[in-house]
């Protein structure tokens, strides 16, 4: 179970292992397949319905705004929420469950608590639900810290008793709920996301909240008008003050109402404070490197905007005669108000369904982004999932595209594809450019390796070495960069010190029987003949149908004066191989120095035939 909870540092469930183990599941369960992954996303969704049709339900001041209809509005709300296209992207992205799983968690904390409150006589037993729910949302994602605040300001806004008498009465749930803080620290200390996320992470808080401005009102738009959808947006850059203080108007002017909204209607105020509040922890000034906005980010705080266009909607029915007030019983009314939110739904479904065929393959969903969005990373990834389908110079293409606009990695892809073409001079210029931009990526000790393979088919040893040096400055495990600077240093001539690298190389390859012999070559060179004997033997046993290997061995026994024993292994080659003129002149040798004439002169004539 620690095994299945715990991901690699700076992956997408890194420090989120109630997630982790969900993906543990999947795997247990249908190996890669991607139809459990998409049904356990789904399924969640679906579960996240179902408690926000029951919190709003449970809401009083939800009840005594729709009276009568107020389970039909709870429907209304739910269902427009579950076929919007924004919320699609949990599920038909595997690793975004983080934010559904986390909304489950957050909605169920929210139910309990209302349950809590009820004062049934299963007050202790809703407020420990609470807790634990809240608890376990935390090790799903970081921004689940934001639902102790939420649970409070929701109490406060369906009371109508001072907030510090509302504190009074339930300071146990809200001392246990902020106590479960304590998950995300102790889950984050070790900075799982350090690269991606925080002060850290090399982005500038204003730089990222300027970023926050202009995709907020991106997200209030799409609410509304869910169209073009964007799977990536980029990463955060520096904005000129042009881009940015229209949208800073816009979130400004409508946090102000959210705020003074609190002293005219408490559940309306609510709903603008919640939006603003479960944005805050992705889209406000704590960075997020990888990434300038999210779609997925709006999944919790849509439910507060429909609550708002649903109310908005009957309220202006209402005051239009559209809807007659105090008929709650009239037939005409139910029928209208179905089919509004039949036609709708219907509307957001299609919208839904056509997004979610753009996921068809990784192909066609960065076809979207570079159409809609078009940004570096977006073309590099394209570039990926084009090369993965067998098309490399569209591939290609898209890395050139990438590159110009110096974005890292499409310099390394576009160095390894000229390396594969034989363009050792262009692919060196490019690994190179890949390290000056990314010196901190976790590819730059494989960027130098590359660049040492590409100097040697270039002939430039001296180059070729001082890039495996660096490579292994970085990686000091690193087997492939350790093994071929021993080749290198071998081919050279060098053998104490490829003796030495070999040794090194052996430590953490220790079943590689080319390993071994060159590793036997360099001793046996250096004069250290039993050592290279036992080197050689090892290499034997590690590739026996290998019959150079065992020659080798042969020579250094011979050169050893263990004439014997390597005649023995010339012969076992010979069997092996009868027409093997080399082995059969080297046993004709050692025959000679034993003294067995007819037997060597036999073998000579074996050597010398066609």
């Amino acid at each position: 179970m620690t095994a299945a909870a715990a991901a690699p540092p700076q992956s997408a469930l890194a420090g989120r292992p109630i997630v982790s183990v969900s993906m543990a599941i999947n795997f247990a369960l249908g190996g890669l397949s991607p139809v459990g992954y998409h049904a356990w996303n789904l399924t969640v969704h679906v579960l996240c319905g179902v408690l926000l049709f029951a919190v709003l339900r449970r809401t009083t001041a939800f009840t005594s705004e729709y009276g009568r209809q107020s389970q039909f509005a709870a429907f209304a709300v739910t269902s427009l929420w579950l076929v919007h296209p924004l919320t699609s992207e949990v599920v038909d992205y595997v690793t975004q469950r983080t934010e559904s799983m986390m909304a489950l968690c957050a909605l169920a904390t929210l139910y309990a608590a209302i349950r809590a409150g009820e004062r049934n006589g299963h007050e202790q037993l809703w407020t420990a639900a609470a807790i634990a729910v809240c608890a376990i949302g935390m090790g799903t994602k970081e921004s689940m810290a934001t639902i102790p605040v939420l649970v409070v300001l929701y109490d406060v806004a369906m009371s109508h008793e001072r907030p510090g008498a509302v504190f009074r009465k339930r300071w146990t749930l809200y001392a246990g709920l902020a106590a479960t803080w304590l998950v995300v620290v102790a889950l984050n200390l070790g900075g799982p996301r350090w690269r991606s996320a925080g002060f850290s992470s090399g982005v500038a808080p204003l730089d990222y909240f300027e970023n926050q401005l202009p995709m907020i009102v991106t997200y209030l738009k799409l609410a509304f008008w869910p169209a073009p959808l964007v799977l990536d947006y980029g990463v955060p850059r520096s904005l000129p003050l042009h881009d940015v203080w229209p949208s800073a108007l816009v979130v400004v002017t409508l946090g102000l109402v959210a705020l003074l909204a609190w002293w005219r209607s408490r559940p309306l105020a609510f709903a603008g404070t919640a939006f603003f509040v479960l944005l805050a922890p992705t889209s406000s000034f704590v960075p997020i490197a990888t990434e300038a906005g999210a779609e997925r980010r709006m999944y919790l705080p849509l439910i507060c905007l429909i609550v708002l266009a649903v109310g908005a909607v009957s309220r202006v029915a209402k005051a239009t005669g559209v809807v007659p007030t105090g008929s709650d019983g009239v037939p005409g009314r139910r029928i209208l108000a179905a089919a509004a939110l039949g036609a709708t739904g219907a509307l957001l479904m299609l919208l839904t369904i056509a997004r979610t065929s753009e996921y068809r393959s990784e192909t066609s969903i960065w076809q979207t982004v570079v159409a809609r969005h078009p940004h570096a990373r977006a073309h590099y990834n394209l570039g990926v999932a084009l090369a993965a389908s067998g098309n490399r110079q569209a591939a290609i293409d898209e890395y050139r595209v990438a590159a110009a606009a110096d974005w890292p990695p499409a310099h390394y892809a576009l160095g390894f594809e000229l390396q594969n073409d034989r363009q050792f001079g262009q692919a060196i210029q490019e690994y190179t450019k890949y390290i000056q931009l990314a010196p901190a990526d976790a590819q730059v000790p494989h960027a130098h390796l590359q660049i040492a393979r590409a100097a040697l088919s270039q002939g430039n040893a001296a180059e070729a070495e001082s890039a495996f040096r660096q490579a292994l400055a970085l990686t000091p495990d690193s087997s492939d960069a350790r093994g071929e600077l021993a080749g290198l240093l071998l081919d050279q001539k060098r053998f104490p010190e490829a003796a030495e690298e070999y040794g090194q190389y052996l430590q953490r390859q220790p079943g590689s029987a080319p390993g071994h012999h060159n590793l036997a070559l360099a001793l046996a060179e250096t004069d250290r003949l039993p050592e290279a004997i036992e080197q050689f033997r090892q290499a034997v046993a590690l590739g026996p149908a290998d019959l150079d290997l065992r020659e080798n061995l042969a020579r250094a026994l011979a050169a050893a004066g263990r004439l014997n024993d390597a005649a023995a292994e010339f012969e076992a080659v010979i069997a092996r191989s009868p027409h093997r003129a080399s082995a059969h002149a080297a046993l004709a040798d050692v025959l000679i120095a034993l003294g067995r004439r007819d037997e060597a002169a036999a073998h000579v004539r074996q050597s010398l035939s066609p």
